[in-house]
């Protein structure tokens, strides 16, 4: 069954009520998003939670890493702290990001950190579009995957 969405539009006055400017025609949800992600507006947020990364490289001559994940999701980006010295760092850090466009990829790089610069231990690359189904505004998404670019990691 298509889900439709009925807009309606208010004026947004300080101090006192919001009065209603009108209701757009009623379009299905899919519309709504598709002529959104073709303007570049905000169709919604996501929120990524990093939990943690196992037997990532060895990348410090210390013998571990002072690993980090920097997440870009179409023209944002944000980075988790550097856990110091460690392969299986737990980072359990939370960061939302406005949506444009279900085209947009998620990108999760693992970088090691180091005084000068930064190093890639891996990353995954995933469309947001895999990720949602048509018509559902939220959803938890547990996703665990092997990174790429790396010979370890996960």
């Amino acid at each position: 069954s298509r889900q439709t969405i009925r807009l309606q539009v208010f004026d947004s006055d300080r101090g006192s009520h919001d009065e209603s400017l009108g209701i757009l025609p009623p379009r299905t949800v899919y519309e709504f998003l598709h002529e959104c992600s073709r303007q570049r507006r905000h169709i919604g947020h996501c929120t990524v939670r990093i939990k943690r990364a196992r037997n990532l490289r060895v990348a410090d001559i210390s013998g571990a890493s002072d690993p980090m994940v920097n997440v870009t999701i179409g023209n944002y980006w944000k980075a988790t702290s550097v856990v110091p010295r460690t392969v299986n760092p737990v980072w359990n850090e939370r960061m939302t990001f406005p949506v444009c466009s279900l085209d947009d990829d998620i990108v999760l790089e693992v970088m090691d950190k180091d005084l000068i610069g930064s190093e890639s231990l891996g990353n995954v690359v995933r469309k947001l579009s895999s990720l949602v189904k048509h018509g559902q505004s939220t959803r938890n998404i547990s996703v665990s995957e092997k990174l790429q670019n790396t010979t370890t990691g996960s």
